[in-house]
């Protein structure tokens, strides 16, 4: 038994699914996630930080030198309108509003925000922090994650 061949797609639910991003040798997934269940909600006006799924740490986490980070997905549910803060560096890259539905999911297909292209020789460790925000009267009920691919620089 081998593993689907995921350049022709994957029957899921009914539809198809395909994988976006094949990992090519030194490349690995960095997961970010923030859970709020309805028993510890995201309270109005408050922000939280999302953790490494890795290590368990709330973010900044800190790429280390000789890598690239590249930003490739983004998806979630909350129960209102919600903002994704990222940072890189200590720069705010983008702020994302989402209004409230059932469930948001994207690949970035053209990756707007790298290390790579900051740092192309990759001689610098870099910081990513990603923040889910509560703009609302409401308490928020969901989760975010955010993924990044982090490729080993050839040679490094």
């Amino acid at each position: 038994m081998g593993f689907p061949d995921f350049l022709r797609g994957v029957r899921l639910y009914g539809g198809h699914s395909y994988c976006q991003w094949l990992l090519a040798p030194g490349e690995k997934w960095k997961i970010f996630l923030a859970v709020f269940p309805p028993d510890n909600p995201l309270p109005s006006g408050q922000k939280a930080a999302l953790i490494d799924l890795e290590t368990n740490m709330e973010t900044p986490w800190e790429q280390p030198a000789g890598y690239y980070g590249m930003f490739v997905e983004w998806a979630g549910f909350m129960s209102d309108t919600h903002y994704l803060h990222i940072y890189l560096d200590d720069r705010l890259l983008a702020t994302f509003t989402f209004p409230f539905c059932p469930y948001y999911h994207e690949y970035e297909r053209i990756i707007w925000a790298s290390t790579e292209f900051t740092d192309p020789e990759a001689e610098y460790s870099h910081k990513w922090h990603f923040e889910v925000e509560n703009p609302t009267p409401n308490d928020l009920v969901g989760s975010v994650h955010v993924a990044l691919i982090v490729r080993r620089k050839v040679g490094a």
